[in-house]
């Protein structure tokens, strides 16, 4: 689609052309802009003279290292096709957290399924650092869902001190950069305390709510789809995960027994007291470590606590509550071995991993969990037994923990996001699945233990399956990418091997793959040189045929918009290059480039297009050779487009409003749909589109009830406002007709 020129035509040539139907030969029809203020559009779309049916082609997802099943399938009921490690052309890049210099390779049609700025919440000390700064900016008061925590190696002489003051007092280490249970230990007076790795020191949960006498956790899942403005959704199903062990008070006795006070899933899986959800039956669901491994890792723990602190030197304080950890105790002290035999208290037929909602609705039932007595219990007048209240009381507090605990971290994610120039870029080139680890005190109220940037999608159990694959499924729906949704789904076990198992599979694939290999040369050979085939010669003609292929897959992925790729083919100097429109531009900017403005569904608005585009040939490589030269297409994001009538944005105290109460509340002012800024109207079509995609997940940021949360912001910056007074303003998406 591209707009209309003023006066290009007449107002009964206009009203002619917007009549004509689909598959009309001849003249183009024109259908009128979404956008009152920006009139007419040339409709391509079933004009058959003057359209191009592209060839068929798969979008490309790149795999940036492990994943697992679940995923796979996802990508490829989504219609993906993986490409090789390490490809520049791509459509979606999937793996773990990308320095800022990542997303600058990135052109429209490429996105990626980390936010910059993750580990601000991935990260132990990060994210204490990060909550730490929002209790002194809004109040401990607003900020008490986390434990007492230590950020280690700075505050390392104050822990000492406060565990000498309360020698009852149990603390969880754990490292910054831990994962899986790695490196945690359960600590008390006395013990020492690694500083030779940045790490966080918490104190020990001492009130857990329990369940049939075991203590869990619960781990949540988090969508964030915009930075600027912040867009936050939260998915309607989560995991309940056990321990294996029945839970008693931390002794100096029992302080080592990891699968007692630790619920991650990582250390209990490979329990023989785990419950599988599947069958209500003792059965680990992971393999065990050999002894041999054992006794490897016993000694590797054992040499590397010989940087140690008993005792503090003056170093500076940050303590206060936040962390957390996806993990369990790893092997730092070894036990007694009738201390770590967790058979002699067994899990009798109690599943040791639930669905959220499932458990939700068990807490709700069963009301005598809870700590009535405590003047905060959230049993406290919530009527009979099963009514739903309980539930929703346990949902609305999780949702205000995530949220105050992203906007603790949003100055990170809005710094790192504008350098990264991820952050206001339209179509978006990032979002972020995250994992919130909560545990419930005995009166209800939710405690943060940990972010993971990088959640576990593995599905070891059916009930796995059962959550992580829709969710994955819904996130992508969300973000735009429509993925075919299942009604039965096959479960995805891992096979438990032994370590000589696995090894002896491996050489087994090996020389099957090196015997077909071979058997094919040898057929090869004996047919004759002759049906062996030889590479064919690389034409300018054959190279450029190639060039025009690619871009053509790519645009039939969304990458670029046809007006757009077929300029592009046809100003390209340099047939011996690829085509810049597939999608491998270069990272380096010249100063004042900004981002292409592409849409990427049917829902996205027209796009414009720079009439000074700077076309240049660029080989496939030249995103990683820094010694080619780097000339990219000019990227034009939507505040360089055509702006509203007024050629201005509103002000942020035109956006405000004041209750009775005099509280701050927020709107759109009278008429300000037809006049608003093209990056106000990406913020709106974004926050509408994507509702209607969301599924089970759910918008929780922003919303009319989370205009409260403004106050907790650091900076009031003019694009939350904006969504959040775009959303109170209850403006349906018709209005912007």
């Amino acid at each position: 689609m591209l707009p209309i020129k003023k006066d290009a035509l007449t107002d009964a040539e206009i009203k002619r052309r917007s009549q004509l139907k689909a598959g009309h030969i001849g003249d183009v029809r024109i259908a009128k802009s979404l956008f009152p203020s920006l009139g007419y559009y040339y409709w391509f779309l079933g004009n058959v003279a003057d359209t191009t049916i592209l060839p068929k082609a798969k979008p490309i997802v790149r795999y940036a290292g492990p994943t697992t099943k679940a995923i796979r399938r996802t990508f490829a009921d989504a219609g993906f096709v993986p490409g090789p490690k390490n490809c520049r052309k791509f459509n979606i890049c999937w793996g773990s957290p990308k320095n800022v210099s990542f997303y600058s390779t990135l052109v429209a049609g490429q996105i990626c399924n980390q936010v910059p700025g993750s580990n601000a919440i991935g990260r132990k000390d990060k994210l204490a650092s990060c909550i730490v700064a929002a209790q002194n900016r809004s109040g401990k008061e607003l900020y008490d869902f986390i434990p007492k925590t230590y950020i280690l190696p700075q505050s390392a002489s104050i822990a000492v001190r406060d565990m000498a003051m309360n020698p009852d007092a149990f603390y969880i280490y754990k490292p910054a950069l831990g994962a899986r249970g790695e490196g945690i230990r359960l600590l008390s007076n006395g013990d020492a305390i690694l500083d030779d790795k940045p790490a966080v020191l918490q104190k020990y949960i001492s009130n857990p709510l329990l369940v049939n006498g075991y203590k869990f956790d619960l781990r949540i899942y988090v969508l964030i789809t915009s930075v600027d403005p912040l867009i936050m959704y939260i998915y309607n199903e989560g995991l309940g995960r056990f321990a294996t062990r029945k839970y008693h008070k931390p002794t100096i006795r029992n302080k080592k027994l990891k699968k007692m006070h630790l619920t991650n899933f990582s250390i209990n899986a490979s329990s023989d007291t785990f419950v599988n959800p599947d069958s209500g039956k003792h059965c680990p669901v992971k393999a065990k470590k050999g002894k041999l491994q054992e006794k490897v890792e016993r000694i590797m723990t054992m040499t590397s606590t010989g940087s140690s602190l008993n005792k503090g030197s003056g170093s500076a304080s940050n303590s206060t509550g936040s962390d957390d950890s996806d993990s369990s105790m790893s092997s730092y002290e070894y036990s007694n071995p009738e201390d770590e035999d967790d058979s002699c208290q067994g899990n009798t037929a109690f599943p040791s991993k639930w669905k959220a909602s499932d458990l939700f609705a068990h807490l709700d039932m069963n009301r005598d969990c809870f700590d009535s007595k405590d003047p905060d219990s959230i049993v406290k007048n919530a009527g009979v037994p099963g009514n739903g209240v309980v539930q929703q009381r346990l949902y609305s507090s999780i949702c205000d923990l995530v949220i105050k605990t992203l906007i603790a971290c949003e100055p990170n994610f809005y710094i790192l996001g504008h350098k990264a120039r991820t952050a206001s870029t339209y179509p978006r080139i990032s979002f972020g699945i995250y994992g919130f680890d909560i545990m419930l005190q005995s009166n209800g109220k939710p405690i943060l233990i940990e972010v993971n940037s990088s959640p576990a999608t593995a599905t070891s159990t059916q009930l796995d399956v059962n959550v992580k694959y829709p969710m994955i499924a819904e996130a992508l729906n969300t973000i735009g990418i429509p993925v075919e949704k299942r009604n039965e789904l096959d479960i995805m076990v891992p096979t438990i091997m032994t370590e000589d198992e696995k090894r002896a599979k491996s050489i087994k694939e090996r020389n099957t793959q090196l015997t077909a290999r071979a058997q094919t040369s040898g057929e090869a050979i004996r047919q004759g040189s002759s049906n062996v085939p030889l590479p064919r010669p690389q034409t300018s003609a054959s190279v450029h045929g190639k060039a025009m292929l690619d871009s053509a897959l790519y645009l039939s992925a969304g990458s670029l918009p046809p007006t757009q790729s077929m300029r592009l083919a046809d100003a390209n100097p340099c047939p011996d290059a690829d085509v810049a429109a597939s999608g491998s531009i270069s990272a380096q900017k010249k100063q004042g480039d900004t981002p292409v403005n592409v849409k990427t569904n049917a829902n996205a608005s027209p796009s414009s297009l720079s009439s000074k585009s700077n076309k240049s040939c660029r080989t496939s490589d030249s995103l990683s050779d820094s010694s080619q030269s780097k000339t990219d297409l000019p990227r034009l994001p939507f505040n360089e487009m055509r702006p509203s009538a007024n050629g201005k944005s509103m002000t942020t105290d035109q956006l405000r409003r004041m209750d009775k109460q005099g509280r701050v509340r927020y709107g759109l002012p009278q008429g300000a749909m037809a006049n608003l800024t093209e990056m106000e109207r990406r913020i709106c079509m974004q926050i509408s589109d994507e509702e209607q995609r969301s599924g089970m997940f759910t918008r929780i940021f922003p919303t009319k009830e989370a205009a409260s949360y403004m106050p907790l912001f650091e900076n009031q910056r003019y694009n939350n406002i904006f969504a959040m007074a775009y959303v109170c303003s209850g403006a349906p998406w018709h209005e912007l007709i």
